[in-house]
């Protein structure tokens, strides 16, 4: 299989398409770390779907208001990608009621790890590869991040405001500049996230259930950050913010 054979599958529909034994067999060509994912119950208070069936309604579900065609192209390999890692990096853990929980620490660098291989052998450009790497890589970096009203001390690095949004973005910048990332990259990278929550549970309970989190309020969460991203990615802001 090729880039352009690959991106027609995955390009509309994947959640009906994938149901075909033929397209299933014909994506786990590609790398045999698509197989594991059927069926795989990821067992997080987040989630209510097995793996692949979560990566296939994020790939559906890339939003792509304010995006060029290519951008979009991108986001949608990335989000086929984004959770291949999870199952190579699972720590099972016990909660007080006996029951267990999977959490799943480093894997969107995992998936990156697994990704960028079967990306070139798929035939995308560096230029390409370079910003689908990164938005596997930063799909959950935004994750924790919380509404001023809703902040404590504890959290403040993690509230959502321009300069904690803009000291992150430095910091993937800095740390990984063999991916020329840009701020504008970050609002694209937004679209992924928020399709990805749009994957989850609707309604987060924990294990001795209480609600801790909805989708109503991730969602929200996600629009305050990528309308920061969106600000930051303009040049006479970029200027401004950078030298304060």
């Amino acid at each position: 299989m090729n880039k352009q054979e690959f991106e027609s599958i995955i390009k509309d529909n994947l959640t009906e398409k994938i149901r075909d034994p033929a397209v299933f067999e014909a994506l786990c060509t590609i790398t045999p770390d698509v197989r594991p994912m059927k069926d795989y119950d990821q067992n997080n208070k987040y989630h209510c779907f097995d793996l692949l069936t979560h990566t296939v309604m994020t790939v559906d579900g890339v939003c792509t208001d304010g995006l060029s065609d290519d951008e979009i192209r991108m986001l949608k390999t990335a989000a086929f990608f984004h959770d291949i890692g999870k199952p190579y990096v699972a720590v099972i853990k016990d909660n007080p009621d006996g029951s267990t929980r999977t959490s799943y620490p480093g894997h969107p660098e995992k998936s990156e790890e697994l990704a960028y291989p079967v990306l070139q052998e798929l035939g995308y450009p560096e230029e390409e590869i370079r910003k689908i790497r990164f938005y596997i890589t930063a799909h959950d970096l935004f994750l924790h991040f919380v509404p001023e009203s809703a902040s404590s001390k504890k959290r403040h690095r993690n509230t959502i405001n321009e300069r904690n949004i803009l000291r992150v973005q430095n910091r993937i910048m800095e740390n990984r500049p063999e991916l020329e990332i840009t701020h504008h990259d970050f609002f694209v990278l937004l679209h992924l996230c928020r399709s990805d929550m749009k994957s989850h549970n609707r309604i987060v309970y924990n294990y001795v259930g209480n609600i801790i989190d909805t989708y109503v309020q991730m969602e929200m969460r996600a629009m305050m950050i990528q309308d920061i991203c969106y600000f930051l990615a303009s040049p006479e802001n970029d200027v401004k913010l950078d030298d304060e």
